[in-house]
């Protein structure tokens, strides 16, 4: 059974007091965990190539009819294993380009002892990473990428970028040991590779591996988040030692302004799509002298104070910003945070590092950035036109009162809008005549909650409560509303609601995607008038010989019905069953069949022709 998000915390909890009582004993701990995660994938492998050279030796001739299935499952593990992980994305540069940035990686290299950066990357972001990606996957052979956000440039002093760029190597150095530093690379290894394996796994690599990594991935990544957050601390002191104990704080406040108003820039950008019918042309170039300015009111203030305020989570192994602060030397007889950083006085990292470079990526980015959105710009600034004309002419119609298709009309063409006070408005009309209205409690929860009115808080909930396809949604709403009030406990509260649901839709559909001769099946329970609907459009479909009609009895989420199609070909009793054909049939069916209710289909011949004895003893289940 899969670990839940209570269960991994306190287990991180428990290890991290199991570390600081012996911390030589729990790294050995760790080693022996990592060996078993390598021990297992290679060791199946291995064993199933011995067992085929055992069967040759042995039983020579006879061996052949034994042998070839169990290549043919060597082959299956083989390729659960040999997975692909991509590359980084980003703009490549070279040295040519940005000889001093060059010049200062090498540098931090030589001083922290770290492994050569091969490929440094420009990215759009705030951010900064060193990425080891393993040619050989869980064998290792690494090529080291710099991951450089132009932004992030933008954004902070040349100290600044240098105590940035200390950290990221020094997670890759000789800082936390040779075996820290091969712990980091294993869990990111791990980190990429285990979706990846869960995603392409055949039935053999399902039956082999799905068991053991639902159990070794939540508990080799909840001990080395351990060992992770810790050595977060060991590259921040890294940092320190290259730029200084200041650089290295006022790099983390920066950051978090830097992320706080590229933000805002981004919203405010997107706002203009109500009066520009084309995406401005120079996003990029405007966002570098909008982060050179900072934040001049105090909104900076209040994102430093929710960052100080912010607890440690789980999913993330950074620690919090005070506790990195405190870390740095850092202290306040208030326990209060430094003061927001002020407007940079001097060239920022990406005009020292970057020099004519900057402008070029730059405008670069501009381009990319028109081309991916030119067109969905294009087609919102439309619906803004039209939202506006079926306001207008709704709000014309004084005196003939509206219908309450008219009336959420209205309110549809405010939310599109973002009209809030009178989403607030219409929405409380609507209540009082439907107050079991989920999308009106929703639309006016969320409407209070961005203005910070704490009366959204009951209406969201009441969505919940009301309609369970919003519950993601719902809590989305509510996490970040608590965030901005820096009330961690009722963030988490709501995180682990929405992630419960989450799991329980992804149980749902994984129940439902698979369907075995073992399935339960049960009277479907369709009207007379609904049944005869899918009768006629099967009969429009060529080759349709038999339909069953039955209901699936599942574990998760029984309140959704599970509906499932059975067809048949119209062939001669002498032909054999072709999987080609039926894979065809059922496509043909799903593509043309249009049902109220979501419906399985699948060919009842093959590995489920013992179905068909049951479903003839449902009342009802044959329909053609």
């Amino acid at each position: 059974m899969a670990m839940d998000d209570a269960a991994f915390a306190a287990l991180v909890e428990r290890l991290e007091r199991r570390a600081a009582h012996a911390p030589t004993a729990y790294r050995l701990r760790v080693l022996g965990l990592a060996a078993l995660g390598y021990g297992y994938m290679l060791g199946v492998l291995l064993l199933l190539i011995a067992v085929a050279i055992l069967l040759v030796a042995t039983l020579r001739g006879l061996a052949i009819k034994l042998v070839i299935p169990l290549l043919v499952v060597i082959g299956a593990v083989a390729r659960a294993l040999w997975v692909h992980l991509p590359a980084p994305e980003g703009v490549p540069l070279k040295e040519a380009d940005a000889p001093a940035l060059f010049t200062l990686v090498r540098q931090v290299q030589r001083q922290l002892r770290a492994p050569r950066v091969h490929t440094i990357l420009i990215i759009p972001e705030v951010n900064a990473a060193a990425v080891q990606l393993p040619r050989l996957g869980l064998l290792g052979w690494y090529h080291n990428y710099l991951l450089i956000g132009l932004p992030l440039l933008q954004a902070l002093a040349p100290s600044e970028w240098q105590a940035v760029l200390a950290h990221e190597l020094g997670h890759l150095s000789g800082r936390h040991g040779r075996f820290g530093a091969w712990i980091y690379r294993t869990r990111a290894t791990w980190g990429r590779l285990l979706p990846i394996i869960e995603a392409k796994q055949s039935a053999v690599g399902r039956f082999l591996f799905h068991g053991f990594l639902e159990w070794y991935g939540p508990w080799f990544n909840a001990h080395t988040f351990v060992l992770a957050r810790a050595q977060e601390f060991e590259a921040d002191a890294a940092s320190a030692e290259i730029a200084g104990a200041d650089a290295a704080r006022g790099a983390l406040l920066r950051l978090e302004i830097a992320d706080h108003v590229a933000g805002g820039f981004w919203v405010g950008l997107e706002a203009r799509v109500r009066e520009l019918s084309e995406p401005p042309q120079d996003p990029f170039q405007q966002l570098r002298f909008v982060l050179a300015s900072g934040v001049t009111d105090g909104s900076g203030t209040e994102r430093i104070m929710q960052a100080w305020q912010r607890t440690k989570r789980y999913d993330d192994t950074h620690p919090g910003l005070a506790d990195r602060l405190g870390a740095l030397g850092w202290s306040s007889s208030a326990n209060e945070p430094p003061p927001p950083p002020e407007p940079l006085h001097e060239p920022s990292s990406a005009s020292v590092y970057l020099g004519p470079t900057e402008t070029k990526l730059a405008q670069a980015y501009d381009a990319r950035w028109v081309g991916q959105v030119k067109e969905s710009w294009q087609a919102r600034h439309a619906t803004l036109a039209v939202a506006r004309e079926t306001l207008t002419r709704l709000d014309g119609q004084s005196d003939v009162p509206l219908t309450p298709e008219e009336e959420w009309n209205r309110i549809s063409a405010c939310i599109t809008l973002d009209e809030t006070d009178r989403i607030k408005t219409l929405c409380c009309a609507l209540l009082e005549r439907e107050p079991d209205n989920a999308v009106a409690h929703f639309q006016l929860g969320r409407s209070q909650l961005e203005r910070g009115d704490a009366e959204g808080v009951a209406h969201v909930e009441a969505a919940m409560r009301l309609d369970s396809e919003a519950i993601v949604p719902c809590c989305i709403v509510l996490m970040r509303y608590y965030e901005g009030r820096g009330e961690a406990e009722r963030v988490e509260q709501y995180r682990t609601v929405g992630l419960t649901r989450e799991r329980l839709l992804k149980n749902a559909e994984q129940e439902r995607r698979f369907l075995t001769k073992k399935a339960t099946l049960v009277v479907h329970g369709w009207e007379d008038t609904q049944v005869a609907s899918l009768v006629t459009q099967l009969a429009k479909i060529p080759g349709v010989g038999e339909a069953w009609l039955a209901r699936r009895v599942v574990t998760f989420m029984v309140d959704r019905p599970c509906y499932v199609l059975f067809v048949l070909p119209r062939t001669p009793w002498w032909m054999r069953h072709d999987r080609k054909r039926a894979g065809k049939l059922v496509q043909a069916v799903a593509q043309q069949v249009a049902c109220p209710e979501p419906l399985q289909i699948f060919h009842l011949a093959g590995p489920l022709r013992p179905l068909r004895k049951r479903l003839t003893k449902i009342p009802g289940a044959r329909i053609v």
